[in-house]
């Protein structure tokens, strides 16, 4: 504060201001009392304005901090950015620095991680390494470091879908409209051969041992694999959702790739097209 507490009492007595002594301030139990008692008077004898002096060095001190934010947030701006929500650090900009370790600390002080020379570790480490705290996880993933707030775990969580449901919200946005005729499929809008389906249908995450048959492609390939050569990051395999008949056959790795297995061929009938929203 910018006054003492001898101020602020001449200062109550001068205006007919009454008020409360807390019992706890005698008490020298406390860290800050120990401090107001015992070491603030010996500084005194030593430099009777010592109270003042400290008050302008914080003063100053307030001011220079202002000058590192403005500067600490034009370097974040310049090697940091958001892409799909997630927080990303670019490794090869921020080394352009030679105080870099500082940097990396100010753009992640605020997410209760205490390892911090597992973090710096990090910035050599090989993709998938990552060091968590509380409330996040920091992954390495090739030239970038990834911020991401814990989830819950929804590894084992299975969403059922009924043969007469025409749209689900949660944990994603799907769609499902039985159509007669087939437009353009991209990565967000398939169409699949309703005849073919084993209702319930299920949307679940990535399980060991999957496998489909990729659209366009002859074969099947390990959808682990599929992850590895799209270079998805661990982020994005987490994320990434299958839709699966009750036998559990793949569909659709939603938004990415669908199954040529479900694919529209000539005999089709019955056509269902299905949105990712």
């Amino acid at each position: 504060l910018p006054f003492t507490r001898s101020e602020i009492e001449k200062y109550t007595i001068a205006n007919n201001i009454s008020w409360r002594e807390d019992d706890s301030n005698s008490s020298k139990k406390y860290f800050r009392n120990k401090i107001r008692h015992e070491v603030i008077p010996i500084l005194q004898e030593l430099n009777p304005s010592v109270l003042e002096t400290f008050t302008k060095h914080v003063s100053f001190l307030k001011s220079e901090k202002k000058v590192l934010d403005e500067h600490f947030e034009n370097v974040k701006q310049k090697v940091t950015f958001y892409e799909d929500g997630i927080f990303k650090i670019d490794i090869k900009e921020l080394k352009k620095y030679s105080e870099y370790k500082a940097y990396l600390y100010s753009f992640l002080r605020g997410y209760s991680f205490t390892e911090w020379y597992d973090i710096e570790m990090l910035l050599e480490a090989q993709s998938g390494k990552l060091v968590c705290s509380n409330s996040h996880r920091l992954i390495k993933d090739r030239d970038f470091l990834l911020l991401k707030e814990n989830e819950l775990n929804l590894q084992h969580n299975k969403v059922e879908i009924g043969v007469n449901d025409v749209k689900i919200s949660n944990p994603i946005h799907l769609s499902f409209e039985h159509v007669h005729k087939v437009n353009s499929s991209t990565k967000k809008n398939i169409y699949v051969n309703a005849e073919l389906l084993v209702y319930p249908l299920q949307l679940r995450k990535k399980q060991e041992g999957d496998y489909f048959f990729p659209f366009g492609m002859k074969g099947k390939k390990k959808v682990s694999k599929y992850f590895k050569d799209e270079k998805m990051s661990l982020i994005e395999k987490e994320e990434c959702w299958l839709l699966c008949d009750a036998n559990d056959t793949i569909i659709w790795i939603v938004g990415r790739r669908a199954d040529d297995r479900f694919s529209i061929k000539e005999s089709a009938n019955k056509i269902l097209n299905i949105k990712l929203n």
